[in-house]
């Protein structure tokens, strides 16, 4: 996502508002879900980016779609693959905090 970004600076500043507000909200929840090794919190925030896409087809053309498209799709994959990852959790324990240094 970040070189998707890296070659659209541009757009950095100039988000729209739509897309901006519903996909840092999906990165943030997923964000936790995937730290939390959380099933259902990770499903929801597939749904939640069936949602976002939405919202913004509905608005006029927007000439960023591609670079939209691209991070959803981005963030759809690691939520896929995480989807997985969280299901597989073979102890069932809670996952192992992060050292911070």
């Amino acid at each position: 996502m970040l070189h998707t970004l890296s070659r659209r600076r541009d757009l950095i500043g100039t988000w729209h508002p739509p897309f901006r507000d519903g996909f840092l909200d999906v990165m943030s929840r997923a964000g936790r879900a995937i730290a939390e090794a959380d099933q259902e919190p990770i499903q929801g925030c597939l749904s939640q980016l069936d949602e976002v896409v939405t919202r913004v087809e509905a608005e006029d053309a927007i000439p960023t779609w591609p670079v939209y498209g691209s991070l959803l799709v981005n963030l759809r994959n690691i939520l896929d693959a995480m989807e997985e990852v969280a299901a597989a959790n073979p102890m069932s324990q809670p996952p192992l905090p992060f050292i911070r240094r």
